[in-house]
This record gives C-alpha cells, sequence and structure tokens, in this order.
C-alpha cells in the first residue's frame, strides 16, 4: 500500500498524526480500495479516535493484496517527520511485506528525506457509538476552545448538562495542599450553536477533560464546525467532524454511569452492547476465515504448478522418485531382491539370469561348435565348411551356388566375414574359403599362402566378388 499526499492536504494530515500521538501511543492503520483509516486508542479506554480519508483526499494511492489489514506502529514516531511543516512540498508513504512503514518527504530547497518505522499486523476492536441520539449540538470550535481554557490544567472530569435554553460546562477540582476546592461553571446560550436539537427532559454527563481539550484543540486548528451526538449518562459521547468530502473525523468518549440510573436500564443497555461487540466478532472471525481460505487455495495452486513444472518436459533424474511398494517391487531388477522377496525366488532368478547370459555367449562366440578347425599352428580358424576345398577344385554342384545364398547361410551363424583379399590365381592350387571372428584379423598359414581375415562389414560383396572371379580364373586356368 502506498499513497502521496499533495501540497493542500500536508497540513490536515500532520495535524492529524499530531491528535492522534496526543491520544494514543500506537497507531492502527487500514487500507481499503475506497479509504484509509488511522485509529487510536487511548490506554485506558476512554476515548477512540479513527480517521478515515477518501482516495480523492491523496494524490495518488494504490492498495496491492488483502483488504482489512490493520497495520500497528507507534503514533508519536510516525508525526516525529512533521515538525517543520513550511519546506514540505509533498509526502509519501509506502508499507511494504518487510515490516517497515517508510515516510518520503520532499522539500521546497530540492531535499529528500525518507523516514522508516517498523510495524506489525493487529487487530483493534472499533468503538460502538449511535448517532441517532435526542441531542445533537453543531458547535463552533474556536467558541469551546476558549471556554476550556478558563479549566485549571489539573481538572480530571468535566461535566455538560444540556438544558432546554442552554449548555453548562462545569467542573470541581480538588486542592492537595488543603485549600478550598475550585468549582468552575461556564454557561451557553442557545443562541450560540449553530444547531441545537433538544429532545428529552435533558441530560448530564461526565467524562475526561483532557481528552476533550485534545479533541477540540485539533478541530479549532482545522476551523471546521463539529457535531456532537449526546444520549445519555454512561453511553459513549461521540463527537463526528467532516471536511468536505475528503476526509472524516469521529472521536468517542466513554462517560460515568449515572448512580440513580435505573438497574433495568443498564441491564438493556449491557445486553444491547454485548449483542452489538459479539456480531463485531463474528464479522472479523468470518473475515478472518475466509483470508485463511484464500491463503490455503493460494498454496495449493502454487504447490500443483511447482508439480507441474518438475514432471512435465523434465528427466527422470529430475522427477520426483518416492514409489509406492508396489512401484518399487515392479521396478526391481532380476540382479537385486526385492521387498518382501524370500530368498528361493531370489536365487531361482539368479540362476535363471545366468543361465540366459551363458546361451547367449555360446551363440555369440560358437555357434557351430562340431564345425570349428583347428589349424596346425594351433590357431582357431572359426567354423568353415571341410567339404568346400573339393568342391571349388572339382567343380562341385556347390560351386552352382549363387554367392547371395551363400552370404544368407553364414550370416545366421552370427554373421563370420570371408576373406576378400585378392591373390594371382597362379598361386593358387586349390582354395578354401575361411570364416574368421569379428575379435581380430589373425593372418593364417595355409598350404603355403598367408591369408589375412578382414571384419569390415561394408566389404562383404566386394570380397564373394573376387572369390567369384578368382574360381572362374581356375575354371579356365583348368580347362587351357
Amino acid at each position: 500500500m502506498q499513497f502521496v499526499v499533495a501540497n493542500r492536504h500536508i497540513k490536515q494530515f500532520s495535524k492529524s498524526l499530531q491528535c492522534i500521538s496526543r491520544i494514543g501511543d500506537d497507531l492502527y492503520i487500514e487500507g481499503r480500495q475506497e479509504y484509509i483509516k488511522f485509529t487510536t486508542v487511548n490506554n485506558s479506554k476512554s476515548a477512540f479516535v479513527v480517521f478515515q480519508f477518501s482516495n480523492s483526499f491523496f494524490h495518488s494511492y494504490s492498495l496491492e493484496g488483502d483488504e482489512g489489514i490493520q497495520y500497528k506502529a507507534k503514533s508519536k514516531l510516525c508525526f516525529q517527520m512533521f515538525h517543520s511543516l513550511s519546506n514540505i512540498d509533498k509526502c509519501a508513504m509506502k508499507i511494504d511485506l518487510e515490516g517497515k512503514i517508510s515516510f518520503y518527504l520532499l522539500c521546497k530547497n530540492g531535499i529528500q528525506k525518507t523516514y522508516s518505522i517498523n510495524y506489525e499486523l493487529s487487530q483493534l476492536q472499533s468503538a460502538v457509538y449511535n448517532k441517532n441520539s435526542p441531542y445533537k449540538i453543531s458547535v463552533k470550535p474556536k467558541q469551546i476552545s476558549d471556554c476550556l481554557n478558563y479549566f485549571a490544567s489539573n481538572t480530571e472530569e468535566i461535566s455538560i448538562n444540556l438544558q432546554r435554553d442552554r449548555l453548562l460546562i462545569k467542573s470541581s477540582t480538588d486542592d492537595k495542599r488543603g485549600l478550598k476546592n475550585l468549582f468552575t461553571e461556564l454557561v451557553l446560550d442557545r443562541s450560540d450553536f449553530d444547531e441545537y436539537d433538544f429532545n428529552g427532559d435533558g441530560e448530564e454527563i461526565s467524562f475526561n477533560f483532557k481528552d476533550l481539550k485534545t479533541i477540540m484543540a485539533y478541530v479549532d486548528v482545522i476551523n471546521n464546525p463539529c457535531t456532537w451526538f449526546i444520549e445519555r449518562a454512561g453511553l459513549p459521547f461521540h463527537i463526528n467532524l467532516k471536511y468536505s468530502s475528503t476526509y472524516e473525523v469521529d472521536f468517542v468518549l466513554a462517560t460515568l454511569q449515572d448512580s440513580s440510573q435505573p438497574n433495568d436500564d443498564r441491564q438493556q443497555y449491557q445486553q444491547q452492547y454485548q449483542q452489538q461487540y459479539q456480531q463485531q466478532q463474528q464479522q472479523q472471525q468470518y473475515q478472518q476465515q475466509q483470508q485463511q481460505q484464500q491463503y490455503q487455495q493460494q498454496q495449493q495452486q502454487q504447490q500443483q504448478q511447482y508439480r507441474n513444472s518438475n514432471t512435465v518436459g523434465s528427466s527422470p533424474l529430475s522427477m520426483n522418485t518416492r514409489n509406492t511398494p508396489q512401484q518399487y517391487r515392479n521396478s526391481n531388477t532380476v540382479g537385486s531382491p526385492s521387498v518382501g522377496q524370500s530368498n528361493q525366488q531370489y536365487q531361482q532368478q539368479q540362476q535363471q539370469y545366468q543361465q540366459q547370459q551363458q546361451q547367449q555367449q555360446q551363440q555369440q562366440y560358437s555357434p557351430n561348435q562340431n564345425n570349428m578347425y583347428d589349424d596346425d599352428d594351433g590357431m582357431d580358424m572359426g567354423p568353415i565348411d571341410h567339404d568346400l576345398s573339393p568342391a571349388i577344385n572339382y567343380g562341385d554342384s556347390r560351386t552352382s551356388q549363387q554367392p547371395q545364398q551363400i552370404q544368407q547361410q553364414q550370416q545366421q551363424q552370427m554373421q563370420p566375414h570371408y576373406n576378400n583379399q585378392s591373390m594371382p590365381p597362379s598361386s593358387l592350387g586349390s582354395t578354401s574359403s575361411y570364416l574368421t571372428t569379428n575379435s581380430k584379423k589373425p593372418v593364417i598359414s595355409y598350404r603355403g599362402i598367408n591369408l589375412e581375415a578382414d571384419d569390415d562389414d561394408d566389404d562383404e560383396e566386394n570380397g564373394f566378388n573376387q572369390n567369384e572371379n578368382e574360381e572362374q580364373n581356375i575354371q579356365n586356368s583348368q580347362n587351357q
């Protein structure tokens, strides 16, 4: 929440803070979309003051967040920076979420001052008063202030006696030095007031003198008429002040109970007051519950958004891996025992896993153990066909097979490779095709010829073509 006070309203704003600091120690600030409330109450709970500033009072005003939150700060600290009003051009106040209330003062000489004070969240009960009273008086502030100056400074209580044609203000002071008591009484005629509504038989009320003097001093500085609402002794004495349409002030003073008043009226008043107090408490509790529900809903939405941002489009490492016990059992591999699994089941699964690995190794490295051929040097030549050499030398029916069929047969035996090294036909007496594994390139001596195995998959077709050319050259040489 933040607002800026224009130059024409700085005096009213500073005097309002001064009045609050003289009555109560704490200042309660409550922000609404339409207005701002400054509230205070004295320590003895005998005086209650509320200032309500509308939006038109400020040069600019903005409220962010929830309404109805009251910020509590020390009233005297808020008034310290307004001692020299003649040098202040503009004033701004800002309440942040870090527990600070900042006042920004722009002076006429171009200097900007910043004051920061701490605040805390608190709730203040509002006073209960009635504007539909039988006695309503419009008072001139200057006239009442002059009348109060006649009373001694040590006066504690003052009484107002309402009659049909006049109004009496009187007091009594007990002198502690043993001298005679001092009595003071002032009489004001009905014509001295702008409005004097008298609907009753007359009434006399008593209340604190210092509270009334502080209130009338503020009204005199503002120089604006105020209205008194008086009901009877024991009920609140209400003073209302309206400054055009910019702001309004309500002062509520507690009055002393008259001992001559019937007990029935007291009980009725107490019941009415308790009912009004309970209604206010219920409304405040309802508002607090709504605020808590809104806060919880916001937290749930933030948590849901956080979960969605972590799961959608994220890697498995960044996801939440808290699985249920059933999911944990299903996610376990064979190599590790699962939760709740017996040792026998674990051993059986481990044996099956080892058998599968052995079978895969046998299929990969020895697809046909019966056709393994060992050279004289002890080197493993891989699976070969023993009858392939006579078929090539003497024109057996195997030479009629196409290279593609031979390739398909050899690919079924874990993809062995033919030798694709080209050799001159004159050096071949009778050749034999052989297969090697994919691990190395051994050099094999077979019938006096050094043959080198090549494991390049891309040269398989070239090897078959060279073998076919060699076979044709051999047949041509034999025919010749």
